[in-house]
């Protein structure tokens, strides 16, 4: 792309009044020597649970993927006659309370906002856990509004701090109170991880090629108490404006909005199709306000222009797009699912051209799209579609693809339809993304790096499962800059010792290469890999050190045992999950979000590697009957989970598949090496058959012996014995049995014949 000359930078940057969040240090509320008052505004109860309800019919009926989070609470207060003002230090100091009982967050939406240069404002909890600010005059805009991020708290203040020659000279309206219903953050430090378990981070592996893309996604937190998102988006022109692309049904006038950008989680802290913890990423990259340029609702779109342009050290992507009505035959969308930190999904099929429920007409204004991996949710509203030429081809209106459904599509308004819109500029795309009106049918992304060379997060071959210690790695590395790369050194550094690779091609934009490491022999235990490139083009500048290396962790078995997991579903795979702990109840491995409600039956296998010791299985089913079908559904489920000699370890017959909403059985793995002999020649059951007695012998120190009938029924059990030679006595009818011996080595199944 051109570069701005020195004059068109200062010319815009003093055009774009920086509406970005000014970091001061703590409110002077936070001081102890401050008295606080203890009433103000309080807001009109509100029932939290009768609002859910009532913003998820709306949400059903609209077909969309916005997610309402709070009510608008309409105040129009002025802040300076109602709040409570002090001298501290030659300022005049004020305080307002803003109390909505059992909100779950509050955000304010001002009118007439106007801040004198030198007056600074902030908002906190009452209990000074959280705050926000400063803003100052550089929030200042020409709409006079302005909207704030969340504070997780049902009582917040608003302080001013003003030099004593400006008292008078700022305004300052309390238009609304944004009553949070929805608990998005149930403690001031999220767990982040809101969005299902099908998800994908962004910087998990399936987002290894799209790492430039993800920075064009963006948070919206809108004046109505939605969340959405949405994608900054280049233009023609060769200059850098800050256009942002979402959805019309996301709202209208987003001059009080507020958007937040790089919202992600760091590489080591990701999660991906899994349950549990996710990082937290940045929060302080927030612009607040923008301006409609165009709107158009039978395509869904809606582009912006921000107040600001983002900062340079937030390395903000601005997409390309393609606005020919041409299906692409795979592509991605970026996302911000549940208002939760940025995902991928990823489809590797043809999009399809239909009209969506959302048209009035049968015109074939949208996108249908199918995932391979991940998919969307609320809050997911507005994100890009991207073809597989890493464009924007339009964006999220909603669909049906959810943690369960992951077999439905989602629709995403057509680029191609947007181009012309409405006809006029106020409802079409035409003269802001090609203002010169060249033509173009497509437009790369706004690329401000001439060389960039980059190793991607994804390392091939960590996820393959060893249990020896052995590992075949391949690296991949790729160029982000304009100019091609020739070559490059790449070091891979494992526990301190450093290796080199001297590698040469030829990488265009966006291209990758795979590159080989050498057979890696770990010992036992956590190791640290850390990949780096540099020297690119002999030495030539590489303008973006940032992304130049990667660090991965390795946690090495070198006795581990290959488990395997196999799943026969009834027809509702949806609402089953499982996790795997260790003897201090510690998870290991875990698996939700199998698709299919109400689908055909089928069947998984699970592959992954533990560690010799004792476990539990514990499996949920969230309807609470277990894997027995039902509702029309005639094939009962079942599940074995099987040793690295095909041992059984646990099982769960048909006949038993009726478990309820949970299931825990309990297992041991032992080091078979030079065990598999003694398991076959020193352990005895006899007489066998046998009419009602039988002896064991050759174990010792066992946890369990279990005699289960053919169908998994227990009919007898004995505990904890340290005898060489057990007796058991089992009185029952004749027929075939099992009988399950445990210790803490290992766990042994045999056949018992009652005649």
């Amino acid at each position: 792309m051109l570069r701005f000359s020195s004059f068109l930078f200062s010319f815009l940057f003093f055009y774009f009044t920086f509406s970005q969040i000014q970091s001061l240090g703590e409110p002077i509320g936070f001081s102890k020597k401050i008295t606080l008052p203890k009433n103000g505004i309080l807001t009109p109860n509100q029932n939290n649970d009768v609002l859910f309800d009532k913003y998820h019919q709306i949400a059903l009926q609209n077909h969309n993927k916005m997610l309402q989070y709070g009510e608008p609470i309409s105040l129009a207060i002025d802040f300076f006659n109602e709040a409570n003002k002090q001298k501290v230090n030659n300022k005049n100091v004020y305080h307002l309370l803003i109390h909505s009982s059992g909100a779950r967050s509050i955000n304010l939406i001002f009118s007439d906002f106007y801040l004198k240069e030198g007056t600074i404002m902030y908002l906190f909890s009452a209990d000074k856990k959280s705050y926000i600010g400063a803003y100052s005059s550089l929030n200042n805009n020409k709409s006079n509004v302005l909207g704030t991020e969340l504070l997780y708290s049902d009582k917040i203040y608003i302080e001013i701090q003003e030099p004593l020659e400006n008292e008078n000279k700022s305004r300052l309206t309390i238009e609304s109170v944004i009553h949070g219903f929805i608990d998005l953050n149930e403690e001031l430090e999220k767990e982040f991880g809101d969005a299902g378990s099908c998800n994908y981070d962004v910087n998990c592996s399936q987002g290894d090629t799209w790492q430039i893309q993800r920075n064009a996604t963006v948070m919206l937190l809108n004046s109505s108490g939605g969340f959405c998102s949405g994608s900054m988006i280049n233009n023609t022109s060769g200059t850098e404006i800050p256009y942002l692309l979402t959805a019309s049904h996301c709202g209208t006038n987003p001059s009080a909005w507020s958007f937040r950008f790089r919202w992600e989680a760091p590489l080591n802290q990701t999660h991906c199709g899994t349950t549990g913890t996710t990082g937290n990423g940045p929060t302080t990259m927030v612009i607040t306000g923008a301006e409609t340029k165009a709107q158009y609702n039978p395509s869904d779109f809606h582009l912006m222009e921000l107040n600001s342009i983002p900062d340079a050290s937030w390395e903000v992507y601005y997409a390309g797009w393609n606005r020919e009505n041409i299906p692409a035959t795979s592509g991605a969308g970026i996302h911000h699912p549940s208002s939760d930190i940025k995902k991928i999904s990823i489809s590797s099929v043809d999009y399809e051209s239909l009209h969506y429920q959302w048209d009035s007409g049968t015109d074939s204004n949208h996108w249908k799209v199918y995932w391979s991996e991940g998919v969307t949710e609320g809050g997911s509203s507005g994100s890009p579609i991207f073809d597989q030429n890493r464009r924007i081809v339009g964006q999220l209106t909603g669909g049906a693809s959810a943690c369960g459904s992951e077999d439905q599509s989602d629709f995403y308004g057509k680029l191609a339809v947007s181009w012309e819109g409405g006809g006029v500029p106020s409802n079409r795309l035409k003269d802001w993304l090609d203002p010169n009106s060249t033509g173009a049918l497509v437009t790369d992304a706004s690329i401000n790096y001439a060389l960039d060379p980059y190793v991607s997060g994804k390392v091939l071959g960590l996820d393959t499962i060893s249990c020896n210690g052995t590992y075949d790695l391949k690296v991949i590395i790729g160029n982000g800059g304009v100019n091609p790369l020739n070559s490059a050194t790449i070091t891979y550094n494992i526990d301190g010792n450093l290796n080199t690779i001297n590698w040469t091609g030829s990488l265009g934009l966006f291209e990758t290469d795979t590159i080989s490491i050498p057979t890696l022999q770990l010992s036992n235990g956590q190791h640290t890999l850390i990949i780096e490139i540099s020297n690119p083009n002999n030495n030539q500048t590489d303008e973006l050190l940032s992304n130049n290396s990667k660090t991965k962790v390795i946690n090495a078995m070198v006795n581990g045992q290959d488990i395997e997991f196999e799943i026969n579903f009834d027809c509702y795979a949806n609402e089953f999950s499982w996790k795997i702990k260790n003897e201090n109840g510690e998870e290991i491995i875990s698996k939700s979000g199998y698709f299919g409600n109400n689908e055909e039956p089928y069947s998984v296998i699970e592959n992954f590697c533990l560690a010799p010791g004792c476990y539990s299985l514990e499996v949920s089913d969230s309807y609470g009957d277990g894997l027995a079908g039902g509702w029309g559904c005639s094939t009962e489920g079942s599940f074995v989970l099987r040793g690295s000699y095909q041992d059984t370890l646990v099982e769960l017959v048909a006949d038993s598949s009726n478990f309820g909403s949970l299931l825990k059985k309990y297992f041991c793995v032992m080091n078979y090496s030079g065990i598999q002999e003694y398991i076959q020649n020193n352990i005895k059951i006899y007489p066998n058959p046998s009419t009602d007695i039988f002896y064991i012998e050759g174990i010792k120190n066992h946890i369990s012996i279990d005699v289960y009938d053919i169908n998994g029924k227990l009919r007898y059990s004995q505990k904890n014995s340290n005898v060489d030679k057990t007796k058991i006595d089992v009185h029952l009818e004749k027929g075939v049995y099992y009988v399950e011996i445990i210790n803490k080595e290992r766990k042994i199944r045999k056949k018992l014949i009652k005649i």
